[in-house]
This record gives structure tokens, sequence and C-alpha cells, in this order.
């Protein structure tokens, strides 16, 4: 039993990470932004009506901001909000299909693991 709970925190994890990884060219393009624009993360987020935390989940790829607080963020920082959604890398897989087939073969990966360890 522990074993199965030590490969779906394994897998939970790695798909974590992948949200993460995926969020990265976002996050960094809020990040510069904001610091362009001279501004704390408080006082992006009071413009922004989200709280400051937001704004840190934000930059780290924790989070990902609703297109409209993309479309305010664009205004205040006076960028185009295309900025903000195109990314630099384009060899990225962003599906949901693609996270899934991941977290798939990681799950099938378990399954053997779990039967040879009954065998």
């Amino acid at each position: 039993m522990l074993v199965i709970l030590l490969l779906y925190i394994s897998t939970f994890t790695n798909l974590r990470n992948y949200i993460i990884f995926v969020n990265k060219p976002l996050a960094l393009k809020i990040k510069r932004a904001r610091k362009e624009s001279k501004m704390s993360q408080r006082e992006l987020g009071e413009a922004l009506g989200v709280s400051d935390k937001a704004i840190s989940s934000y930059e780290s790829g924790r989070a990902v901001p609703r297109l409209n607080t993309l479309q305010k963020l664009a205004k205040i920082t006076h960028r185009p909000v295309g900025y903000f959604t195109n990314t630099e890398t384009e060899n990225i897989d962003y599906s949901v299909a693609s996270m899934l087939a991941n977290v798939e073969k990681q799950l099938i990966e378990i399954k053997k693991l779990l039967n040879e360890a009954t065998k």
C-alpha cells in the first residue's frame, strides 16, 4: 500500500511540475512586465483587483490569470495582450490531451510495478 501511495504522489508531483513548466513563459513575461512598470506585487495586485499572493502565483507559474485579468495587465503595463499570450517556446505541447497522455503513461508504469510487486 505504501508503494502505491508513493507512486501516486510521484505522479501528482510530476504533473504539477509539468504544469508549472508549461506556464513558465507566461510567468516570466508577467514578472518582467511588472518590474519594467516599476510596480510591486502588491501594487499590481491592487490595480488588477487580486491579491499580491495571486500575483506571486502568476509569476511562479503555479496559477494562470483569467483572460480579463490578462487584458487589464496588458493595459496597466502598456503592452499588447499578445505579449502575454504568444509563447517563444513552440516545441512545448500545451494541450490537455498531451498532459493526460503523460499521466496515463505514468499510471501504466505504476500498474506494471504493482503487478510485479504482487507476484
